[in-house]
């Protein structure tokens, strides 16, 4: 296995941090401390064990895949090894396909991102999921375009009413439709 290794020194004197300092009840006191020290020696080890588990012939079922693929994207870790995990289930597999197009979001790569929630909905067109993706989408464009193109916001709208409609348990729309909306 590969093995990687870090370590760290560090020391920082603040003038007039904010500390927290808790109760005995768990309620943060919040004080300005004068002057404080924050020094120490941090170690690290890394050990990689699965490196070439996707790799080989017989890699493991398909729910294996998506979560470990959906986990890399959404933790923002390693969209690369996310694409690439994902890359290659059925294309016909609406799970995977929404896991894919997050991937691809997080890597903004926002056309392939667009084009996978579009297959989710051609194969499923009442997955809430895949508009809501769709909707988050289009607010990464508008924000990456430094808040210009202000139709992407009304796509995100559109899209999220749309998730609503299909799923109307999808608590994340609603989120997302409020973010949309201030």
């Amino acid at each position: 296995p590969d093995v990687t290794w870090d370590l760290s020194l560090y020391r920082a004197e603040i003038k007039d941090e904010l500390l927290c300092l808790y109760s005995a009840f768990g309620n943060c006191n919040v004080t300005n401390a004068d002057r404080t020290l924050h020094q120490g020696v941090e170690a690290g080890l890394g050990v990689t064990l699965f490196k070439h588990l996707f790799e080989r012939a017989g890699a493991p079922d398909r729910d294996l895949r998506i979560r470990l693929g959906i986990y890399l994207a959404e933790s923002h870790t390693n969209y690369q090894r996310a694409i690439q995990v994902l890359t290659g289930l059925p294309d016909t597999d609406v799970e995977a396909l929404n896991g894919l197009g997050i991937a691809h979001l997080d890597a903004k790569h926002y056309a392939d991102a667009q084009r996978a929630f579009s297959r989710v909905l051609a194969l499923d067109p009442t997955n809430g999921l895949a508009y809501q993706n769709l909707a988050s989408t289009a607010l990464s464009m508008y924000v990456a375009g430094n808040k210009k193109d202000t139709t992407k916001l009304d796509e995100a709208e559109a899209f999220l009413r749309k998730a609503i409609d299909a799923d109307p348990q999808l608590a994340g729309a609603y989120t997302a439709f409020g973010v949309t909306m201030s």
